[in-house]
């Protein structure tokens, strides 16, 4: 697990801050360590929990640095996202 918390400390953290680059990051809290979670959730702009439900799925917002957008939820439909995504070049 170390080594992996510092592959992600060196892929991530340059840029991080960076107003020009927009990126999604995705981490399997369950193969990270708990401190590296706990540090990359510091430093990000936005947390999400995603779950797969019958159907869809849900991204809800856990920590935003807008407080207005604590506890939003996007839901989307599995099957218009993957033929979505089948279209898109």
């Amino acid at each position: 697990p170390a080594r992996l918390e510092a592959f992600f400390g060196y892929a991530i953290r340059p840029y991080l801050g960076d107003k020009s680059r927009t990126s999604i990051y995705f981490l399997n809290t369950d193969i990270v360590g708990r401190n590296a979670v706990l540090e990359f959730e510091e430093l990000v702009s936005r947390v999400f929990d995603i779950e797969l439900g019958e159907g869809e799925i849900a991204w809800k917002i856990r920590r935003s640095v807008d407080f207005n957008e604590y506890g939003r939820e996007l839901k989307v439909k599995a099957q218009e996202l993957q033929e979505y995504l089948a279209e898109t070049p």
